[in-house]
This record gives C-alpha cells, sequence and structure tokens, in this order.
C-alpha cells in the first residue's frame, strides 16, 4: 500500500483514500482466492455472507462454511 501511495503520490488526497478503502467483498473474495480458492468459488462462498461484515469476519465465515 504505501508504495502504491508513493507512485501516485500527485494525486489529491481524496483520491488516495479510496485507493486504501477497497470494498470489503473484493478484499474477502481477494483472500480466499489467495488461500487457493477459484475466483468463482470465492465469490460463491462469499454470496450467502452478510456484506455488511468486516472482510475477515467474511473470510471465516466462508472458512468455516467450506469445512462444515
Amino acid at each position: 500500500m504505501l508504495e502504491l501511495r508513493e507512485k501516485l503520490g500527485a494525486l489529491p488526497e481524496p483520491a488516495l483514500a479510496a485507493v486504501g478503502d477497497a470494498p470489503s467483498h473484493l478484499v474477502a473474495r481477494d483472500a480466499l482466492v489467495e488461500l487457493g480458492y477459484s475466483v468463482v468459488d470465492a465469490e460463491r462462498a462469499l454470496a450467502e455472507i452478510d456484506s455488511d461484515l468486516p472482510a475477515e469476519e467474511r473470510v471465516r465465515l466462508a472458512l468455516r462454511g467450506a469445512a462444515a
């Protein structure tokens, strides 16, 4: 994130804030992909989980659901 902020240093502050505030769904999906899920499987795993939860909680619940 810091490297990206350095590269985008000329952008106004609101634009930099948007870079750091990735939607929870995308963060959770990318975490599941890093753990070996395909994008499709990660999307399926997250589809039934409350989208208002933080990304960490969504990943935890998706992994718990896969283990059941």
